[in-house]
């Protein structure tokens, strides 16, 4: 047996428990989507290598269920600490695998800098041998075109446009059409692509609004989010406090230069600014505003859509309300739910939207001419509640 002195012990422990870099503390959140076959009873945990993660307990820290699916937790750490962790829904029985019920290694985050560290579990241990769920049944509704791969050389990526149809673009060929962008295209027309399965119902709602003679016909287009870049392009600054964002404006770009030139040569719209919409919920709204702001002379009509306002200290609710004129002359469609987010995020995202309808009547705008704001009692951050209230937004923009 080997022995360890005394003095030479309490070196080492007092090396082992000093906190990395001092003793500032940072504090990162970890964000999980999980497949659409997770039990909706079951709680989730994260298992880790730190005490505060619980030593590699399988339910050794509880993770918390946000409304728009996804769960969360968050840490806090000396700087410079890394945790080595993985997803479980209370055993090892139950942890995670990879898509197709392979074994995945231990995730690792750095606690660096203040920051959201994003996710996606893509099966379970217990659940069809860890193998992804099968596909759900497509929703998508009326002619529908979707074009694959669409590359972006300026963010060099790809990603698929999905391009809703009226039902009077093949019955008048000789007609042309307004067009409406969307974000996070995926989630707008069919739940088998959406975002825990539940989709706006966009294709639907514009059919029975047009068919019914409330709006006019329209082309919709949804340009597919890159998952893990969606912050990032949603964004037109970094928010330091999460270490993440600021490629807004190459998105635009990607948007002015590439996306909308081929609708308009490939489809027969309406290209001037007052006929071309742009809409989306939460990142989606934001950048939805920075459009409007920055290329108003592309974008007629914004809907700012559940906006998160809170990106970077404020940052465009500020600006908006230090130079108004940037954004008088679009008409913008603002909305928010009294229950989105959790305890004083509820009242700070409602006083944000708030603060930025205050904005647009400051800057001579009117309400229910130039602008239109809505609060809606009890709604949530969810796909449900932007599918609830979509029909009003096309009414805005495009209503006879």
């Amino acid at each position: 047996m080997r022995f360890i002195s005394l003095t030479l012990m309490v070196t080492l422990l007092s090396v082992w428990a000093a906190p990395a870099h001092g003793d500032e503390m940072v504090k990162v959140e970890i964000r999980v989507s999980v497949p659409k076959n997770t039990p909706s009873h079951d709680a989730l945990y994260l298992a880790g290598d730190l005490a505060e993660a619980g030593s590699w307990k399988a339910d050794g820290v509880a993770l918390k269920p946000n409304d728009d699916g996804t769960y969360s937790v968050k840490l806090d750490e000396p700087k410079g600490s890394t945790l080595e962790y993985k997803i479980d829904r209370g055993s090892w029985e139950t942890v995670e695998k990879g898509s197709t019920g392979e074994e995945i290694g231990n995730r690792t985050v750095t606690f660096d800098a203040e920051k959201i560290e994003t996710i996606a579990v893509a099966g379970w241990a217990d659940q069809d041998g860890g193998k992804a769920p099968a596909p759900l049944k497509s929703t998508a509704a009326g002619d529908i075109h979707y074009h694959e791969h669409f590359h972006s050389e300026i963010l060099n990526n790809d990603r698929r446009l999905i391009v809703w149809l009226p039902p009077a673009y093949a019955s008048d060929p000789a007609a042309r059409f307004p067009v409406l962008y969307l974000h996070d295209g995926q989630n707008c027309f069919d739940a088998s692509t959406s975002f825990a399965g539940v989709e706006w119902q966009a294709d639907e709602t514009a059919d029975s609004l047009i068919r019914a003679g409330k709006i006019r016909p329209i082309i919709m287009v949804g340009i597919a989010n890159i998952g893990n870049e969606r912050m990032n392009e949603y964004t037109p600054t970094r928010d330091d406090k999460r270490g993440a964002g600021g490629n807004g404006e190459r998105y635009a770009q990607f948007l002015i230069t590439k996306v909308k030139p081929f609708i308009d040569r490939t489809y027969r719209t309406m290209p001037g600014r007052a006929d071309t919409a742009v809409a989306g919920s939460s990142l989606g709204g934001l950048i939805s505003l920075y459009l409007g702001m920055k290329h108003g002379d592309v974008f007629g009509q914004i809907g700012v859509i559940s906006p998160s306002l809170f990106w970077d200290n404020q940052s465009l609710i500020k600006e908006v309300q230090k130079d108004p004129l940037q954004i008088r002359d679009e008409r913008i469609w603002l909305d928010i739910g009294t229950a989105e987010g959790d305890g004083s995020d509820q009242s700070e995202n409602v006083a944000d939207a708030r603060t930025l309808a205050a904005a647009l009547k400051g800057a001579g705008m009117v309400e229910g001419k130039d602008y239109r704001y809505l609060e809606v009692p009890g709604g949530k951050h969810n796909e449900a509640a932007w599918a609830a209230r979509f029909d009003q937004v096309l009414t805005f923009f495009f209503g006879k």
